[in-house]
């Protein structure tokens, strides 16, 4: 799973990296992606069940089942659309809760440490002038050779901060 396999014509990788003339994208591995798919349609599948047989028995908790398939839907899809895109003049980070635009001045290095409040895996932190530490949860590393992904990708941003803005790749 490397991070720098890349071409203009704006294919995708199965490291989940794809390119365009002005844009570089970086995904998290394949396995945690395919983590977060199976748990939200497993997710999905209990709370849809337990939402027919409370529609079918009339019970009033219809609204708990509706609000925990939104809940399920949200968590889901925010796990398999974090990314990174890489813009000549910026980089804009979509975390599981926030997205922070960055300006490409404003990026010092980019730093491997433990995920804010976990005691395991490994994520890639932007320090920002400030000082300010920024994590790209799209970095993030499993048991599942996922230091080589996240190691890939801090190559990869720091050969993005080394080019010429004009040049992104």
């Amino acid at each position: 799973m490397l991070c720098g396999d890349l071409d203009v014509a704006g294919r995708t990788y199965d490291s989940g990296v794809s390119a365009t003339a002005a844009t570089i994208v970086l995904r998290p591995s394949r396995f945690l992606r395919v983590y977060g798919l199976g748990f939200g349609a497993l997710w999905c599948a209990v709370v849809i069940t337990g939402l027919v047989v409370a529609l079918n028995r009339g019970s009033d908790a219809v609204a708990i089942w509706a609000l925990l398939l939104l809940i399920g839907v949200t968590i889901a899809w925010r796990t398999i659309s974090t990314r990174v895109e890489l813009r000549p003049d910026e980089m804009r980070i979509r975390n599981f809760w926030a997205t922070t635009v960055v300006l490409r001045g404003q990026i010092e290095d980019f730093r491997i440490a433990l995920p804010a409040g976990q005691p395991f895996g490994r994520v890639v932190y932007v320090l920002v002038r400030g000082p300010f530490l920024i994590a790209i949860e799209a970095s993030r590393a499993t048991g599942f050779g996922g230091q080589a992904h996240t190691k890939s990708c801090v190559q990869q941003l720091n050969a993005w901060l080394a080019s010429p803005e004009d040049d992104p790749i």
